[in-house]
């Protein structure tokens, strides 16, 4: 696949306004591979105007990006008058979100490229799918076109796609020789490489980086065999200054610091100095340590069952996760989803206590004492340990997974093929089918809730409306060429749909138990149907909104973090026995009722009828747990002009919220406010419910993460990279002890 052959369909449609898409929240190769394919465009093709638009927005860092770069773009591009519609960085079209039914309706011929393989739906629509799984990235695809045309990057088309290669290959690396080649090329032609690197980091906060700096300063080193430990001390943000003595060679960092006669001390180490030495900060120094200054100490752990979610969208139980698993996590610097890499693992069997915290939602998580947990304070993000919480306080949680699934082939049932005929039916007409497509995934739903295989030749499905079963019973035909056969159930008030097939029979068997692993790898629109299917077996409609409910808690709870995915949360609670099985359900209401309507719904028209009805009752209120007090007092800092926030913004009960924050005069000209405030509002703040200690039975455990953080059951945690003592003493004293047992751990090895 050439740039010529995309100039061939520009020509063929006589392309006046070409649009460019990016992802949701587009990252610096989607924008600057976009930017970079824009002026090539424009140099082969002056007469044509190009816009560049992106889906609900830019990252916050391809945003920090745009102020060294003149790149434009719109968040509502002319998708309806475009002529041509390139995607880049964008291999499905639900990466599109609000623009992707625009894209599907539209007449203009749609081009892909991207350096994943494109999705068979987008395929379908698109005349030309350019793509290159060996690329690093959408960048570099782009750079490649520019050498076909025999056209030199300009200096900012040659920082474009540099910045954009960069970040995709995390500096490099997962870059192979091809990739490394380019970026010599682009050296080449005038990108300075120490001016622009640093363009892909989002400058720390001034207090913060005064603390780092401090920490350093202030350093004292002490070699301990072949390690380097360093001790030392600053009034805030002694978790940072202690990864930046990492950073720039330590072994082992000890920050502490002081506030009245409470000191508290952060501990980190190089992954080298525990795999080499075993030595557990949390375990083998904090926990001593916080027991000699009267208070406590510890590394940060969950129980082993907590579920994590991986960038891949599959769900693992915390003791499955490996080194080199990329986890679903957060970026509190840009207040974004993001992902990061699994760099070390935890184990610690000594705690005899946990901590079992319920927030709003039912998410439950089993904590060590010494966890940490994300909070509000006034604007600020913080971190409080788990003995710190109390009920009614808020903790970070996320408003929607955002993960990266992929297409899933199906179980083949090739060799049941020669067994002949079944109930009539000739085999050969069967059709399996080998990928797990929308369509697939909604019947799937449906079975895993309400279908059966019997005597290995009998798929069925139940269900209560003739309407629903007879909607199912087409979609089976036309997804497997079989018959379907619907009947009553004799003395029940429900319908029974039947398919005849040893084929599909088997395909079911082995279906079965990786169903729910194959819906949670794949993309978002495969998770969409798979819950419409499932919501249409199991789904309810109560006075205060919907229902879906099993007896099998486990699909339950992948349920609800599916559903996340699509941005709904759903309350995890136990229903009345039927048939003397307690059934498990997820019930949901509120705004997020809302949100269900929106885009899962229900097949039966009586029961749209009636959740839409509840729906409109509810009040769409999203809300952030800040006072007016914290505003006032981030408004004197951003040194605005003085503001009665009475009269500019109203409070739901105690809290903002989002509807009237945007109305407000402060929404549109305090830009470092509003920054702020739209961050705190991409996350749910999750109201603790209970909170109780609990006999511990299992070795806990944690990983360490880039971002320092990751989701487990819909909130945000922090990793174990280090170990935190609270307690009373001084600093000298702290310090002095710490050292102390380290010494006699290394010594004793």
């Amino acid at each position: 696949m050439s740039f010529k052959e995309i100039t061939k369909i520009l020509d063929e449609s006589d392309a006046k306004l070409v649009v460019l898409l990016c992802h949701h929240n587009a990252d610096p190769d989607a924008i600057c591979s976009a930017y970079a394919f824009a002026n090539l465009l424009k140099y082969l093709r002056p007469k044509a105007e190009v816009e560049i638009g992106a889906a609900q927005g830019i990252s916050r860092l391809s945003r920090h990006l745009l102020k060294y770069l003149p790149i434009e773009v719109e968040t509502q591009p002319n998708v309806e008058k475009a002529d041509a519609i390139v995607l880049l960085d964008t291999n499905t079209i639900q990466q599109l979100n609000n623009l992707a039914e625009k894209v599907k309706t539209s007449k203009a011929p749609i081009i892909v490229i991207d350096h994943h393989a494109a999705h068979p739906e987008t395929e379908q629509l698109a005349k030309l799918c350019i793509t290159n799984e060996e690329a690093s990235s959408t960048c570099e695809i782009v750079y490649n076109f520019f050498k076909e045309m025999d056209i030199k990057a300009n200096e900012n088309e040659a920082k474009a796609l540099f910045l954009g290669i960069t970040f995709d290959t995390r500096h490099f690396i997962l870059a192979n020789s091809s990739t490394l080649k380019t970026i010599a090329e682009l050296i080449d032609a005038g990108v300075n490489a120490h001016e622009t690197l640093p363009l892909l980091s989002l400058p720390i906060d001034f207090s913060e980086r005064v603390a780092r700096l401090k920490a350093c300063r202030r350093a004292k080193l002490f070699k301990i065999g072949e390690w380097i430990i360093a001790l030392s001390h600053v009034s805030a943000y002694q978790a940072s200054a202690a990864r930046a003595i990492i950073d720039i060679g330590a072994h082992v960092a000890a920050v502490a610091g002081q506030k009245n006669e409470n000191i508290e001390i952060s501990l980190r180490c190089t992954r080298e100095f525990h795999e080499k030495t075993g030595i557990h900060l949390g375990k083998d120094i904090a926990k001593p340590l916080g027991e000699y200054l009267h208070g406590m100490g510890g590394g940060h752990c969950l129980s082993p069952n907590s579920l994590i979610i991986l960038k891949n969208g599959e769900i693992k139980p915390l003791r499955d996760v490996k080194i080199g698993d990329k986890v679903a996590s957060c970026n509190l610097t840009t207040l974004e989803n993001s992902n990061s890499i699994c760099t070390q693992r935890f184990r610690n069997g000594s705690y005899e206590e946990v901590l079992v915290i319920k927030t709003s939602y039912n998410f439950e998580i089993k904590a060590s004492p010494d966890h940490r947990f994300f909070m509000l304070s006034n604007l600020d993000i913080v971190e409080k340990r788990a003995p710190e919480l109390k009920v009614g306080d808020y903790v970070m949680g996320v408003e929607k997974l955002s993960v990266e699934g992929s297409p899933q082939r199906l179980p083949r049932v090739i060799d049941v093929y020669k067994a002949g005929l079944t109930k009539g039916h000739h085999i050969k007409n069967v059709r399996v089918p080998m990928l797990l497509t929308p369509e697939v995934a909604r019947f799937l739903g449906y079975f895993v809730g309400d279908g059966s295989v019997y005597n290995h030749d009998v798929v069925e499905l139940k269900e209560e409306r003739k309407e629903v079963a007879e909607y199912y019973a087409s979609l089976g035909e036309s997804l497997f060429n079989c018959s379907a056969v619907i009947s009553r159930v004799p003395k029940k008030s429900c319908w029974r749909t039947r398919f005849y097939s040893s084929v599909l029979g088997t395909f079911f068997e082995r279906c079965k138990p990786m169903i729910l692993e194959l819906i949670c790898k794949s993309e978002d629109n495969v998770v969409l149907e798979f819950l419409r299917g499932l919501t249409d077996a199991e789904g309810t409609v109560d006075p205060h909104g919907v229902s879906i409910a099993t007896s099998d808690k486990n699909l339950m709870l992948q349920v609800q973090l599916l559903l996340l995915r699509l941005g709904v949360h759903g309350t995890l609670t136990k229903k009345h026995k039927q048939n003397y099985k307690e059934q498990c359900a997820i019930s949901i209401t509120g705004i997020d009722l809302s949100r269900f309507v929106e885009i899962i719904n229900f097949r039966a028209a009586d029961k749209r009828r009636k959740v839409k009805h509840i729906a409109l009752k509810v009040k769409k209120i999203k809300t952030i747990p800040v006072k007016e007090t914290a505003l006032a007092r981030i408004i004197s800092e951003t040194n605005s002009k003085h503001v009665n926030l009475r009269r500019t913004m109203h409070f739901a009960g105690r809290f903002l919220s989002l509807n009237d924050w945007m109305k407000t005069k402060l929404y549109v000209e305090n830009q470092t406010l509003r920054r702020q405030v739209d961050g705190l509002f991409r996350f749910r703040w999750l109201k603790i419910r209970s909170i109780n200690k609990e006999k511990n039975v299992n070795v806990m455990e944690d990983i360490t993460t880039t971002e320092g953080n990751y989701i487990t059951s819909g909130v945000v945690v922090h990793n174990s990279t280090a170990a935190g003592v609270n307690g009373v003493g001084d600093i000298e004293t702290g310090l002095k002890y710490c050292l102390r047992l380290l010494k006699q751990k290394l010594v004793n090895q």
